[in-house]
């Protein structure tokens, strides 16, 4: 099996190979690790956190084995990790699973600082509480949340919230002047933004129109609506700072047919909903640079835009650039990074995660002075 990671194409250049044989990787108890000493107080986690146990991974005896290489290219600094399905039951497991949907990333600004996404969310939050309610301890505690929401929604968190939430979705944040933040804090310009697709539109809506029914009255929250292109839109307002205007906090439309909006003010929304193509993430530059070379078909992508991000630090923590030749070389290192990214991918014969650190181009080295 070794002989498939020495035949991989970047082997040679690759600057660093790591290879494992998962039959034998499963031996090590995670439990055996002092997971309480992280926490304060001697806390611990509950038992099925590491489930399935791995005496039951270990009697499974899965033959398989894992690779990992890092190799540069012309974009910056790959990291491909692979784990082959050569045992039968990790090719019924793995042949379940569908790619993401992609057409939420073309609702996200393409200057955008940073983003997730993925799919699902309803199967994921239905495997998170059946975790949850196997254990008397975080079962109660998963009841008194939906008890607490249902009391101040009146709305089912199951049912009304995540049920619909069963295509793809994206939690973004992005540049923008339209945010509650700037409020405590000129110059942070950032927003949060979630776009969520939907085959269940109806239902979406009708939580939607009860969340604004509900805490758009009597507790100091107001709820307004105005037209847009794609539809009605609804901003949750409030005089955030008491100079007795009310600031948006929260908006939310519909971008299409399928695919719910939501970010931290009405104007971020507006923007966000009037997006040409061209404006959108899947053609940016970097993002297309950083993310060109993953499998297209993927459970989604982590992002993170490097060059915005830094360009906001600087109104914050502005460095200078003359002073102490250490300090000027590495920012001049951080300058040279302009994203990171990833993708999980299920293909045929492997599950394969992929990495890239988008590097600028290498320009003439700088030199200390005498």
């Amino acid at each position: 099996r070794f002989l498939r990671t020495l035949a991989h194409p970047e082997y040679d250049g690759a600057l660093g190979i790591g290879y494992g044989n998962l039959s034998e990787m499963v031996k090590y108890s995670l439990t055996d690790l002092a997971v309480a000493d992280l926490f304060p107080g001697g806390a611990t986690l509950p038992p099925n956190i590491f489930s399935p146990d791995p005496a039951q991974l270990a009697a499974l005896d899965i033959d398989s084995s894992i690779e990992v290489l890092i190799y540069p290219t012309a974009q910056g600094i790959r990291v491909q990790g692979r784990g082959y399905y050569d045992d039968p039951l990790l090719q019924t497991l793995m042949a379940v699973n569908e790619p993401a949907p992609q057409q939420v990333l073309e609702h996200i600004p393409g200057n955008s600082y940073g983003l997730f996404s993925s799919q699902d969310l309803a199967a994921a939050w239905q495997e998170a509480s059946a975790i949850l309610e196997a254990e008397e301890e975080t079962s109660e505690v998963l009841e008194q949340a939906r008890s607490f929401f249902s009391l101040a929604t009146g709305l089912d968190l199951d049912q009304d919230v995540f049920s619909w939430m069963d295509q793809g979705f994206s939690v973004f944040l992005f540049p923008t002047e339209d945010t509650p933040l700037t409020t405590f804090l000129p110059g942070l310009d950032i927003g949060l933004g979630v776009a969520l697709q939907t085959s269940d539109r109806a239902t979406a809506e009708a939580t939607l129109a009860q969340l604004d029914q509900t805490w758009g009255t009597g507790v100091g929250i107001t709820v307004a609506t105005q037209a847009a292109a794609t539809g009605t839109i609804s901003s949750w307002q409030t005089d955030l700072d008491s100079d007795g205007q009310l600031d948006s906090f929260l908006g939310h439309g519909w971008a299409s047919d399928d695919t719910l909006i939501l970010t931290s003010s009405l104007g971020s929304l507006s923007s966000v909903l009037s997006l040409e193509p061209a404006q959108a993430l899947p053609n940016a530059l970097r993002f297309l640079g950083s993310t060109g070379d993953f499998p297209a078909d993927n459970q989604g992508y982590v992002f993170a835009n490097l060059a915005p991000v830094r360009a906001l630090a600087a109104r914050f923590f502005p460095v200078m650039s003359g002073g102490d030749p250490e300090l000027r070389e590495f920012s001049r290192l951080l300058g040279s990074l302009k994203a990171i990214s990833g993708t999980l991918a299920f293909e045929e014969d492997y599950l394969q995660l992929d990495g890239m650190v988008m590097l600028a181009p290498a320009t003439v080295p700088w030199e200390q002075p005498d």
